[in-house]
């Protein structure tokens, strides 16, 4: 018989991305960092509540936060941006490389096109985002922020259903072609 406590030691995940106004943490700045954890969405956002300290809070108790990519840009960037190393005390999942495993190639946008997750039209892509980071960074353009971290909102929820299929594709020993 499992009691409240056995529940609650069940391991609490995360999923985590970051939007950027640019590919080099030397040259660009970071604009949203995004955390999924639990089914609810938060956006910390640069200017305004996006600190070292608010973002360890957001995941002081997360066992296993999920990236994809992750091993490559969000984890070095922030690193880089914030002084502050993501992984300490905790496991990190690259998706990207779950894919691989199960046969779905490329990146997140077009794993989620093979898999026919939908997201909202507003900003297609990387350059687009960067592109609102900037707006955001520079203008204070609140219009380009809303739109931003929706397209954040939607990056950790697709991550998120990506994460799930690999699962079953593991757990039933299929590929994600075979779906």
């Amino acid at each position: 018989m499992k009691n409240k406590q056995d529940a609650d030691a069940q391991p609490r995940e995360a999923f985590l991305d970051i939007e950027t106004t640019g590919l080099s943490p030397y040259q660009c700045d970071i604009s949203v960092v995004g955390i999924l954890t639990r089914g609810a969405y938060i956006g910390l956002v640069s200017g305004f509540d996006l600190t070292p300290e608010a973002l360890c809070y957001v995941l002081k108790d997360v066992d296993i936060l999920y990236t994809f990519n992750g091993r490559r840009f969000d984890i070095p960037f922030v690193r880089k941006k914030m002084e502050m190393d993501l992984e300490e005390g905790k496991a990190h999942i690259d998706v990207l490389y779950q894919c691989r495993s199960v046969g779905l190639r490329g990146g997140q946008k077009i794993v989620e096109r093979t898999l026919c997750l939908s997201r909202s039209q507003e900003c297609p892509d990387g350059r687009a985002a960067a592109r609102l980071g900037k707006r955001w960074l520079k203008h204070g353009d609140l219009g380009a922020l809303e739109i931003l971290m929706r397209y954040n909102e939607d990056d950790l929820r697709n991550l998120q259903k990506i994460k799930e299929h690999v699962e079953r594709c593991k757990n039933s020993g299929e590929t994600a072609k075979d779906r």
